[in-house]
Order: structure tokens, then C-alpha cells, then sequence
């Protein structure tokens, strides 16, 4: 990983290459070059010249190791910073969010999952999950394919998405709160009963009709008096031309409509 570059053992030896060998070798090649120019004229001491170059030599390494130091260092800073930032993620999202082994025992949850983990009683790293929803985990492997559910909790609906890590052989449980959403559909399939419950009780024939028309609605009033014996078959077996033969077609005004101009 990009992250962890400093720290292997190639980009250390790298590192170390780089800095050491140019610089050792302008100073061996200047050293070299000052004995032969200046021990001639100046009569210095070559033991006296070698510790003096091994002294600058010394300086010279432990100038570099300590650069080394400080740039990795930095660098696994970094690395430990961005590394830390990622693991919070899971723990930062608002869904839930969970991991489960092969035989359902619970690998991680984050803080959003604890409402779920109570229904499950299933609520400390280690424990197992109801057999049941084990069963969820094991198809999910065995299928090597997403699997959706959906789970209420209390007054909480979840929809939860099972996907398989086959590698690892567990499974991440992703869920989201479908709550609103479901109450906002039953609101409207009450709303729908109650609108054909009245359609159906009004003594005058109602039919529906889409911009294609096709009759997509018909009470039992017009379906018996159009001679069917319910409204599935009249919805189902429906021609407007032989309807339109049927009646005397008009508009709100009480004239004549031509039935060319039905839908």
C-alpha cells in the first residue's frame, strides 16, 4: 500500500542508497584529491588527515541518518493519521453497518447497528446471530451474491444488503432505515383502499381510462351493466369501440361526444 511505503524494507534500503552514495562519493573523490594537492606542501600527519576525514565522514552520516529520521518519521505520521481516519469511517456512518463470519458470529458492528444487534441479541463481538438470519450469512456465501432483507425493529424498518467477502469468508452487513418510506406507502395504500372502497359504493358507473386508453379502473356498477361479471374482466377483456355502441356518449355540457374522440 502507498501508505505504508516508508516503512517496508526496499524504500528504506532506497532512502539510504540515495543519500549515502553520492555524497560519500564526492567526499572520498574531494579527499582523495586534497591528500595528494595539500600533504605534499603542507607535510600533514596522515594518520592525523585520516581521522580528520573520518570525523567528516562521521558528521556526514549521522547528518543523513538524522534527515532519514525525521522524513520518515513525517511520513508515518501520515501514514498512522490517514490509517486512523479510515477505520473511524464505518464508525462515523449513520447506517448500520456489520460484519458477520460463516457460522453468523459477529466480527464488527459500528454505533448505528446497536438497535439491530438488541432485536438479534446479538450484541458483543463473538456472539452469534439467530439461526434464522445465520442462514442469511450462509446463502449469501453460498450464493456469492448480494442478498436483500428486510427487518423491523420496534417501530424501525431496515433494509439491510448482504454482501459476500468470499476471500475472507465472512459477509458486510449494510442497512439503511426505510421507516419513513414505509409509512409513506401504506399511507397511500390506505389512501388507495379507501378511494375504490367509495368508487365501488356510488350507485353511477366510473371507469378510468390511461392517455393510451386503456382502461385501467372500473367499478362493479359499469362493469355489470356493461354486461361482464366483474371488473377483473372487464378490465381485461375491455374495447372502447364496443363499449362506445353501448351508450349514448356525452360531455359535461349534456351534448353529444363522438366516440372517435375517446382515448
Amino acid at each position: 500500500s502507498p501508505l505504508f511505503l516508508p516503512w517496508s524494507r526496499a524504500s528504506l534500503r532506497g532512502r539510504l542508497l540515495c543519500a549515502f552514495l553520492p555524497p560519500a562519493l564526492f567526499f572520498f573523490l574531494i579527499e582523495g584529491w586534497l591528500e595528494a594537492q595539500l600533504e605534499p606542501r603542507l607535510h600533514i600527519n596522515p594518520a592525523l588527515w585520516h581521522s580528520l576525514a573520518a570525523l567528516v565522514v562521521g558528521v556526514l552520516i549521522v547528518g543523513i541518518v538524522g534527515w532519514i529520521a525525521r522524513h520518515t518519521a513525517d511520513a508515518l505520521e501520515q501514514a498512522n493519521a490517514q490509517v486512523a481516519s479510515m477505520a473511524r469511517f464505518p464508525d462515523e456512518n449513520p447506517n448500520p453497518v456489520l460484519r458477520f463470519a460463516r457460522d453468523g458470529r459477529l466480527l464488527y458492528a459500528n454505533r448505528s447497528s446497536q438497535r439491530l444487534l438488541e432485536f438479534w441479541q446479538c450484541e458483543e463481538v463473538g456472539q452469534s446471530l439467530p439461526a434464522p438470519e445465520c442462514q442469511w450469512i450462509a446463502e449469501a456465501l453460498e450464493r456469492s451474491v448480494s442478498q436483500h432483507k428486510e427487518v423491523t425493529c420496534g417501530e424501525i424498518t431496515y433494509w439491510l444488503v448482504l454482501t459476500p467477502i468470499l476471500e475472507m469468508d465472512y459477509v458486510n452487513l449494510y442497512g439503511r432505515d426505510i421507516t419513513q418510506r414505509k409509512r409513506t406507502e401504506e399511507a397511500l395504500r390506505e389512501t388507495k383502499d379507501q378511494l375504490e372502497a367509495i368508487l365501488h359504493a356510488i350507485a353511477d358507473g366510473v371507469t378510468v381510462l390511461d392517455a393510451n386508453g386503456r382502461l385501467i379502473y372500473a367499478n362493479d356498477v359499469v362493469a355489470l351493466a356493461s354486461g361482464y361479471s366483474s371488473t377483473q374482466e372487464m378490465l381485461q377483456s375491455y374495447d372502447p369501440a364496443q363499449f362506445a355502441e353501448q351508450y349514448n356518449l356525452i360531455d359535461e355540457a349534456g351534448r353529444p361526444f363522438p366516440a372517435t374522440q375517446l382515448p
